[in-house]
């Protein structure tokens, strides 16, 4: 999103219609609509920030994800989506973790 310079804010034209699922949006979310189309799945890998996704990701999903393409009466068209969280600690941090995270990091993340 960053790479192609992806502006997250959400314009009227990219409002949606309720009254409309066929409504066509504006040619950045048509084509955005259209990559996914074209994929199974999706993966999304993002860092986590201030508890949460980045502003330019939930843009995008605001953007893109719309009325008559991802919900009512339309359903995503993919068969999955993998988020993937990225968030991390120092090594002199790391013991401090409580006890039920340490067996995720380690067992997951250990190069």
């Amino acid at each position: 999103m960053y790479a192609e310079e992806f502006m997250p804010l959400v314009f009227p034209k990219d409002e949606p219609a309720w009254d409309d699922p066929n409504k066509t949006y504006s040619e950045t979310v048509m084509r955005e609509q259209k990559r996914i189309e074209e994929h199974h799945a999706l993966v999304y890998t993002f860092p986590v920030w201030w508890y949460s996704m980045p502003a330019v990701m939930k843009g995008c999903i605001d953007r893109v994800w719309n009325h008559g393409f991802a919900y009512s009466p339309a359903k995503l068209p993919v068969q999955k989506v993998q988020w993937i969280a990225l968030v991390g600690v120092t090594e002199e941090q790391f013991p401090n973790c409580q006890d039920g995270m340490r067996p995720a990091a380690l067992s997951k993340f250990t190069f």
